[in-house]
This record gives structure tokens, sequence and C-alpha cells, in this order.
């Protein structure tokens, strides 16, 4: 027997054969209608809300009502359509699924929040600058179309799977198999975000390293029957409490609250832990609220810093003089509510668009160094505008000294230098990226513990588009990282099942007189 060569790992076909059962298209047969709805029905669905919204601003041209009935309209979609996709997706959880909860928060009710302030004539303000109401709903706008083209670059790329009812792997395998492989990337994450540097020579891997913890311990609680699930929950609660402590260097709210992912996963997953998924929720909404959100906040205004001062002491020295009881729920809420709308670092691009014109690329000039690796050229500027964003609202001199890192949205700096056309182009562009990100992992990631990091970060990419170009190549690195480990690491386990089989054949065949057959 010779062994074949496997393909680059972007078609499902290239996966194991254990992934057999849902790796092929299980629309074919079927004619091209029926994979065109299966495909593309939830992204006119997203269309049709993105146009009534925009009929309703220019039929009344009322900021207040706008906003309102775009986020009654579009929040309750999203949670409907984040539910379509995750009865299609084996794990429940997937990019798509992961994107619509998120923003069914940012576009719904933190819309309906927003409007019920400026209803109350509050001013909306990114930095020092005023918001008008109309820039708000124009940003809101914007923000729909470059979603919609999102989703629908996704679509087009990711693996053409829908889940079935025997789609759960046996307790003995998935990455459990590879205890060895899966320790070694859970510790690679710890170890990277314990000592590692983005700034560094190896500032790309970093990057990808930064997600194997999380996705490690993701990929141990699904990899077993979801009916008779396996797992030790010391190990899983141990594992997320050492995320939440590597985390807190990270000074970030988001990245936070992603150390209890894996938890949250696994009570979605595993039907007979979904009673649980209600006390947990509330229990974190209530911490991020109470305790996550203000320290943060707080730590990052900290005036008081000394030269031997990291951010965890930062945090502590916070906590420890945070008082609890004087938290003020509304205002925690509405501030929750105001981070949550993207948007409005939109509305204040297309207010700046409407005053000096577009900017033609000049804001995504990092893309032309962006893709050299830092061992060539250690002094390399940082890939982001993050930094230099706070710098030009005014909220530092440098961008060495800036403590927080304003994102303008992916849409935002496409629009800024390229217009409209640059949003919807833009974005299906991002969105495709995306859906090779997916497709590469495979619809059955936790099969593989190299190909649940790569799912991993697809599902965090989703909502971490803080500009069009540092996603880009963000992608880029973990298509070219990731895919070729995957590539290599098929090639080797293939080779070894090849190499198992002559071995069975060889021993069994030992003894039997020439002539005659096994049967």
């Amino acid at each position: 027997m010779i062994a074949t060569a496997p393909r680059w790992p972007l078609s499902p076909a290239s996966q194991r054969p254990e992934n057999a059962s849902v790796a092929r298209d299980d629309t074919a047969g079927r004619g091209p209608r029926a994979q065109w709805l299966w495909r593309y029905s939830d992204v006119v669905v997203h269309l049709v809300i993105t146009s009534l919204v925009a009929m309703i601003w220019s039929s009344t041209e009322d900021p207040v009502l706008t906003l309102y009935l775009g986020g009654c309209l579009v929040g309750p979609t999203y949670l409907g359509l984040m539910a379509f996709e995750m009865k299609r997706a084996p794990t429940m959880i997937s990019p798509l699924s992961f994107y619509f909860l998120w923003y069914s928060i940012g576009l719904g009710p933190a819309a309906i929040s927003i409007a019920g302030r400026l209803a109350n004539r509050e001013v909306i303000r990114l930095s020092s600058f005023e918001i008008p109401p109309t820039e708000l709903v124009s940003g809101y706008l914007l923000f729909l179309v470059g979603s919609v083209a999102f989703h629908f670059g996704i679509q087009t790329i990711r693996p053409p799977t829908r889940q079935t009812t025997d789609t759960s792997p046996p307790s003995n395998s998935g990455s459990r198999r590879y205890r060895i492989l899966l320790v070694m990337i859970w510790a690679s994450g710890v170890l990277s975000r314990l000592f590692g540097n983005d700034m560094t020579m190896a500032g790309a891997i970093f990057g990808i390293l930064s997600w194997a913890s999380n996705a490690s311990l993701c990929a141990y609680c699904l990899s077993t029957s979801s009916t008779k699930p396996r797992l030790s929950w010391a190990v899983l609660i141990a594992g997320c409490l050492i995320e939440f402590a590597c985390n807190l260097r990270s000074f970030s709210k988001a990245y936070i609250m992603y150390s209890f992912v894996p938890i949250i996963w696994t009570l979605v997953y595993f039907r007979s832990y979904r009673k649980w998924l209600f006390p947990m929720g509330l229990g974190l909404a209530t911490f991020y609220l109470f305790i996550v959100a203000p320290v943060v906040t707080s730590a990052r205004d900290e005036r008081r810093w000394e030269e031997a001062d990291t951010t965890v002491a930062v945090l502590l020295r916070v906590f420890e003089r945070y008082k609890v009881a004087e938290t003020e729920a509304e205002h925690q809420v509405e501030q929750f509510f105001e981070r949550q709308f993207e948007p409005i670092p939109l509305a204040f691009i297309h207010a700046e668009v409407d005053r000096y014109g577009l900017r033609h690329g000049e804001t995504m000039e990092y893309l032309a160094y962006a893709f050299i690796p830092r061992l060539f050229w250690p002094g390399k500027p940082w890939v982001t505008r993050g930094a230099w964003f706070t710098v030009y609202l005014g909220q530092a001199s440098n961008e060495e000294s800036a403590t927080t890192a304003t994102g303008m949205g992916a849409a935002g700096e496409l629009y800024w230098n390229f217009g409209l056309w640059g949003v919807i182009i833009g974005m299906t562009v991002v969105g495709s990226l995306v859906g090779v990100l997916w497709r590469i992992a495979g619809p059955m990631p936790q099969l593989d513990p190299l190909r649940m990091l790569l799912y991993f970060t697809a599902i965090i990419q989703v909502v971490s588009n803080d500009q069009a170009g540092v996603s880009t190549v963000a992608i880029v690195h973990r298509i070219l990282v990731l895919g070729s480990l995957i590539w290599f690491w098929d090639r080797s386990t293939r080779q070894r099942n090849v190499e198992r089989r002559r071995k069975l054949v060889g021993s069994s065949l030992v003894g039997i007189e020439p002539g005659k057959s096994l049967a």
C-alpha cells in the first residue's frame, strides 16, 4: 500500500476518517436550490432586517425612533440566527453563533439604551467628542451593512456541514487521544502569557499561543460523548482559574471574562448540564458588572503607578479599596451597553469623512510592513492603530503613553479610507478569511487539538475586529502557521496509520500456508 500525500486542509474531505460522517456536504443530492438555501437563507434574513432599519430611518428621520426600533428588530433576529446556527453546528458554539450572540446585545439592547439616553437629552461622547444623534444612526446602519457583508463572506467559505444525530465522538476519541500534545498546547498557552510579549521577535506566534490553553480546555471538555460526558470538573475549574490569573495581565475586561468560556461551552454542549447554564450566566454577569468592569476601569485610570508596578499589582491595589456595596447597578449596566454599542466610533468616523473626506489607505499603511517577521526587523512598529486612534481622540499625548487602545472597528477603518463600498467589499474579504480558518478547522475540531486551537481563534476573531488591516494580518498568520502545522500533523498521523495497518496485516499472515486465504 502506498500512502498518498495529504491535501492542504481547506476541504472537509481532508479530515481524518472519524470525521467523515460530518465532513461531507450533507446537502449533496438535494439540488442547487437546497444547497443555496442552506448556505445563504440566514444571510437573506440578515439583509432584510438591515433594509428594514434603513427604511425606518429614511421614512422617519428620527434618530431616537430608528435606534429604538432597530434595537427591537435586530436583537431578537440575531438571537434567532444564533439559535439557527447552533442547531446546525456540531460543536453548538461556532464563529457565527458566537458573533450573533455578542452583537445581539451590542446592536439590540445597547441600541435601545442609547435611544433612551438620547430621548432624555443626554450627550453620547467618544472621548471628548460629542456624537450627534444623526451620526449615531449613520454609524449604526453602516455597522449593520458591514455585518451583513461579514456574514456573507463567512458563509461563502465555511464548511458545508449541518449537525446530525451521530456527531458526538465516543468517550475514548477526540483530542484526549493525543494527551501529550493536548498538555503541550495548554502549557504553551499559559507560558506564553506569563513570559511572552507580542512585541518580541515571535509576536505573531504569541498572538496564536495566547489562546492555546483556553482552546485545550475546550477540546478536553468536548471530546467525549454528549449523552454520557466523562470529564473532571476539578480539571475544568482549575484550568479556568489559571486562565483567569493569566488574563489579569491583559488589562482587558473581555479577556478576563473569556477565562470562563470552557465552563459555558461545557454547559451548552452537554444536555445534562444545561440546567446550570442560567445560574452560571447570571453569576458571571453579576461578577462582570460589579467586580470586573469597575475595577479594570478604575485601574486604567490609576495615576499612581510605581516603577515596579505590574498590571496585576495595580488591579489588586484598586480591588482592595473598591467597595462592592457602593456600586450603582444602573450606572454599570448603562456603561456596559455604551461599551457594547460599537457603532459609536463608526459614527465619529462618518462625521470625520463628511468634514475632511476619505483617507484613501492612509491609516492602513502598516500593511506594507505587517508581514515582515520581527526576527528580521526587531524594531518593527506596532501593527495596530488602537493606540494611534487613542492619540487622535486626544486621550493620550503619544502612542507609548496610551494606557488603552481605542478600536475604530473594521468597518470604521474601511469606511474612513474607502467609503461605503470599502465597507461592503472589505468586510466580505475579512469574513471570507474567517471562513477559511473555519474550513481548515473543520466541522468537528474537538477531535484534534491543533484544529481546536484554530477554531477557537476563529471564534474570538469574529468579535475582535478592532481594525480591518490588523484582523487580516492576524487571520493570515493563523492560516499560514496553524494551517501548515495541521497539514504536517495529518501527514504524520496518516503515515503512522498506514504503518500500523501494514504490521497488523503482516502479523495476521504469519503461519498461513501459501495459496490459502484468510477466510
